[in-house]
């Protein structure tokens, strides 16, 4: 079940007065619904609920974007009354993540920065002009791998998480790299290369991950040959796999007996088998089962597990 805490405090904290008394003023419906709160410049606030987008009004909240016209505006004092509360009034000290197009809010919660890129040395280093913030709120699923561990036998091997966006693939492994850590008591080596997975905060990991050890915001492949040296894991938990380096790096570390859970984007098993990248994963034998979940309506929820050899046969 979710954990019980007030997800939308810390939020709330960082949004001006006007745009936090309109949300609190919701109903409790929407407010324990809300994933996530959009703002862009000199357009309606909206909030992600599932299936639906809201739209703040003079007065209340709309489904409708096309005839109400008397949406509630964001306008570019909120954004950037809202960027520097999320970076504690010290911008500076917030630049890696920016840099990432993100900042971490106290407990947990993530905001996305969409404005103006600056290079340097052919890198990504900034964004300026911000025009539109997108938080996402970081909610938590004890228990949601319990019936993946039941399914399995209370044994995992190598597991490849699949699903849309928002379908609940990083609320996944997080519990499963909680519950292996503390339920199992496994050595457990996250790689957050995004924040996603423990939403570190000032050095504190804000999700509950056990007694995992987390390698925060290093690129996977760093991460994971970090945790082979330094840490002795039994299992390594990483997010999204992208590029045919991490896949190499992955086989690296199943090769020296380590077990690895990682998610990819994917709205079902025949979208699965046609990734470029599926191909070189069968080759190297990396997982043993790919976990399909459900839609965002049903978040973490299983779908199918498949052995991935029965994947090969698709593909």
């Amino acid at each position: 079940m979710e954990t019980k805490r007030d997800v939308l405090k810390d939020v709330l904290s960082v949004l001006p007065d006007r745009i936090d008394y309109r949300i609190r003023t919701l109903p409790e419906e929407i407010k324990s619904d809300i994933q996530e709160i959009r703002l862009r410049s000199n357009k309606p606030v909206a909030l992600s609920c599932n299936n639906l987008t809201y739209y703040l009004t003079d007065k209340s909240f709309t489904a409708d974007i096309f005839n109400n016209l008397n949406y509630f505006k964001a306008v570019k004092t909120d954004i950037a009354e809202t960027f520097t509360k999320a970076c504690t009034y010290s911008v500076y000290n917030r630049q890696s993540e920016i840099s990432h197009g993100f900042i971490t809010i106290n407990g947990g919660h993530r905001m996305g920065i969409t404005g103006s890129a600056v290079y340097g040395n052919n890198e990504l280093i900034n964004v300026k002009d911000i025009s539109s913030l997108n938080i996402r709120l970081s909610r938590e699923f004890i228990g949601c791998s319990k019936p993946l561990f039941e399914t399995m036998n209370n044994e995992l091997n190598s597991i490849l998480i699949c699903g849309k966006p928002c379908s609940g693939k990083t609320t996944m492994i997080r519990d499963i790299a909680r519950s292996l850590s503390v339920d199992y008591g496994k050595k457990v080596c996250v790689i957050d290369s995004r924040n996603e997975i423990s939403a570190t905060y000032k050095g504190e990991v804000m999700n509950d991950l056990g007694n995992c050890d987390v390698f925060v915001m290093y690129r996977k492949i760093d991460g994971i040959e970090q945790a082979i040296r330094n840490m002795s894991p039994e299992y390594i938990i990483c997010d999204e796999i992208v590029t045919r380096e991490e896949i190499d790096a992955i086989s690296q570390g199943i090769n020296s007996g380590v077990k690895f859970i990682a998610t990819v984007h994917c709205s079902s098993v025949n979208e699965l088998v046609k990734k470029p990248l599926f191909k070189k994963l069968l080759d190297l034998n990396a997982f043993d089962n790919a976990v399909i979940l459900k839609s965002q309506s049903h978040p973490s929820e299983i779908s199918e597990i498949i052995d991935m050899k029965e994947l090969n046969k698709k593909g």
